[in-house]
């Protein structure tokens, strides 16, 4: 029934049965209880009861298994509707979010929270209705204030965007007395990790304020060690802080980062030569970041530069250096399938396939349905092949539906493949899998033909 239906359903019913359900629902929820409690309380009441509800969830101690977490995170949610449906004003909801806030550390410390639900409760639903108060609150100095609060206490970083937002709701005189403050507060912090806090906060001030100098600062304060990875990030800052000179003075002295984050690299340095107009370094940096990783992504930014009609040449150069190479590089069947090259891709594979490896089902899915799609079954048929010999090689039993799922693909694609191209056939690798794996009784009860009906 949809919920407009029964909403109306519930009206017609009248006041005395919904409130009798109410009540008795109360008794069962506490949380229902006291969403009761708040909303039968005088206006001028209201805030101080959410109040007292926040610091008794910032009170609790008891520890909070993975089993019922959706509870805690239930209650949190909740807990934001109300103070949105309570708050008269932005600074009163501020108040209110910035007492939630407080509850982050207690709240994180007493919970198992191994996929990061309950911080990104803090982090983004907090967040968005932090952003929609400081936008419009009238009591600047109620607002420095709070930021002060969240630095300070930051000590899981999920406060990092509600601190954004409130300081780009701040006027630049403020924003400069807040960095001020925050310096003064990191001198006299007697913790390295608090004074990170203030270090940090001076950083997201220093984005508000454009201030590329103040940021790199602060960012050699927490590490002085000035890595490349911080040199990198410095430069970025120049670059966002509009000043694509200093930007590149910044990058062209990093040499060694390392060979993972060169694309990051590049990837800056292209737009800081972007910003400069010097279209020539711009089609340099973006060969180099093809040839290094070649992608939908890094094809398009390529033809940006170099013209759009350029990209035939560009895919026969691609194709010519990806079929060059002797190992098997996944990313590389990917891109020529989606460059629409895919009897090229089923060559490529067919070439290395002995290089295959099935732990990465992932990868190989997605080539193996992309084959399909294109009629290329000799490809598809070595791609779960790999898979399944990796499943029956590791011999848990769990997940043998999958190799038995993939068993069956294979002899559908049989029916149809009449040259298999120097692959061995499907008659012949059933043989050789029922030969290796006889003794795997739950595979074949699963696959319900016994391993000698394969053999011939």
């Amino acid at each position: 029934m949809a919920a407009k239906c029964k909403k109306e359903r519930l009206i017609a019913l009248g006041p005395e049965p919904l409130a009798e359900m109410l009540l008795e629902l109360a008794q069962q929820n506490k949380r229902i209880s006291s969403n009761i409690d708040l909303l039968l309380a005088p206006s001028h009441q209201r805030t101080g009861k959410l109040q007292t509800r926040i610091a008794g969830l910032k009170r609790r101690s008891s520890f909070v298994e993975w089993h019922h977490r959706a509870d805690l995170e239930s209650e949190l949610l909740d807990l934001l509707k109300t103070i949105r449906t309570t708050a008269k004003t932005a600074d009163e909801g501020l108040e209110l979010l910035t007492g939630f806030y407080l509850c982050d550390k207690p709240t994180l410390e007493r919970v198992d929270d191994s996929n990061g639900e309950i911080g990104d409760i803090f982090r983004y639903d907090a967040t968005e209705l932090f952003q929609e108060y400081a936008s419009k609150c009238v009591d600047q100095a109620q607002l420095v204030s709070i930021i002060e609060q969240l630095v300070e206490g930051n000590e899981y970083s999920v406060r990092d965007g509600a601190v954004k937002a409130a300081t780009a709701a701040l006027a630049e005189d403020q924003l400069q007395e807040l960095a001020g403050r925050f310096w003064n507060q990191a001198e006299q912090s007697k913790s390295e990790q608090q004074q990170r806090r203030w270090y940090y906060g001076i950083e997201t001030v220093a984005m508000q304020l454009k201030d590329a100098p103040l940021y790199e600062r602060a960012c050699l304060a927490i590490h002085p060690e000035a890595s490349s990875t911080i040199q990198l990030q410095i430069a970025r800052a120049y670059l966002t802080c509009g000043n694509p000179e200093t930007a590149l003075d910044k990058i062209s002295v990093i040499h060694d980062l390392p060979d993972h984050w060169q694309n990051n690299k590049d990837d800056l340095l292209f737009k800081i030569q972007a910003a400069l107009g010097n279209a020539a370094a711009q089609a340099e940096i973006a060969w180099r970041i093809f040839h290094r990783s070649k992608s939908e992504e890094s094809l398009t930014r390529l033809l940006q530069v170099i013209g759009a009609g350029q990209r035939e040449t560009v895919l026969q150069e691609a194709k010519e250096e990806i079929c060059a190479q002797k190992q098997l590089i996944y990313s590389d069947a990917h891109f020529l399938l989606r460059a629409g090259l895919a009897p090229q891709a089923e060559a490529y594979l067919l070439a290395r396939r002995e290089q295959l490896n099935g732990a990465f089902y992932d990868l190989l899915l997605p080539l193996a349905q992309s084959l399909e799609q294109a009629e290329l079954l000799v490809g598809v048929s070595i791609l779960y092949r790999a898979m399944i010999d990796y499943i029956l090689q590791r011999a848990t039993s769990k997940y043998y539906h999958h190799a038995v799922r993939y068993l069956r693909k294979l002899e559908k694609l049989n029916q149809t493949i009449e040259n298999w191209q120097g692959v061995e056939t499907h008659a012949a690798y059933a043989a050789q899998l029922a030969k290796a794996h006889m003794r795997k009784r739950a595979f074949w009860e699963k696959y319900a033909k016994p391993p000698e009906s394969l053999l011939g």
